[in-house]
């Protein structure tokens, strides 16, 4: 498995049976299957993080009391350091490998869920 791509497969919509996904033609995956490109998910979510921080501050929501180690953070110039730290990190997405083809629909459900 290529280190930023996640092999997968899942029901066919059109009701034939478990289908395994396929890499695009471009992708420089080696065993041609494709579910979700590993780096563009940290991308993804950590830009979706730090706009749902700005936004729980916008409207008050952190909790940042003058006594807490976090009380600087009402300072938009620690705030605004604190985004960049967390913008500059190589964040980790852990994907677990699907169920297998013998797993209970449950198992899949559960899966998908997480």
């Amino acid at each position: 498995m290529a280190p930023s791509s996640l092999t997968g497969s899942g029901p066919g919509i059109d009701n034939t049976g478990w289908q395994t996904s396929t890499a695009p033609p471009d992708s420089n995956n080696s065993d041609s299957h494709y579910l979700v490109d590993a780096i563009n998910l940290r991308a993804s979510f950590r830009k979706f993080a730090i706009a749902h921080l700005e936004r729980l501050r916008e409207r008050g929501e952190l909790k940042l009391d003058t006594d807490s180690e976090f009380g600087d953070l009402r300072e938009d110039a620690a705030w605004n350091s604190l985004l960049e730290h967390l913008s500059s990190l190589e964040w980790v997405s852990y994907i677990q490998p699907p169920p297998s083809g013998s797993s209970a629909p449950s198992d899949l459900v559960r899966y998908l869920t997480r």
